[in-house]
């Protein structure tokens, strides 16, 4: 998702070792994000010391970006699971996309 058209959010990923590495094998570990902007999918324990998502956010833009870099600074480690991913479905662009990128009026 974005890999191509947006290195800089996705580049952390070490999709090569992701790919290659045996199903059920451990998960990687990724020890350094390359860029602030990147934005992993996650998937978190629920636990009444796992950061919540902030309801503040609305619209569109740096919310998911905004969401890691507090787990990052939590504690929290990333890793890949060989074997699993997620699946982004294409949408329609929304209105409050289309605004974000077009900039302040």
């Amino acid at each position: 998702f974005y890999a191509h058209s947006s290195p800089e959010t996705h580049s952390s990923t070490p999709y090569d070792s992701w790919w290659n590495a045996a199903e059920g094998s451990e998960p990687l570990p990724i020890p350094c994000f390359k860029n602030a902007r990147y934005e992993p999918y996650v998937v978190l324990p629920n636990l009444g010391t796992t950061p919540i998502y902030s309801e503040a956010f609305t619209g569109y833009g740096k919310n998911k970006i905004e969401f890691v870099t507090h787990l990052r600074f939590s504690g929290f480690k990333f890793y890949t699971v060989p074997g699993a991913f997620v699946v982004h479905m294409p949408h329609a662009e929304s209105t409050a996309k289309r605004a974000w990128k077009a900039g302040p009026q």
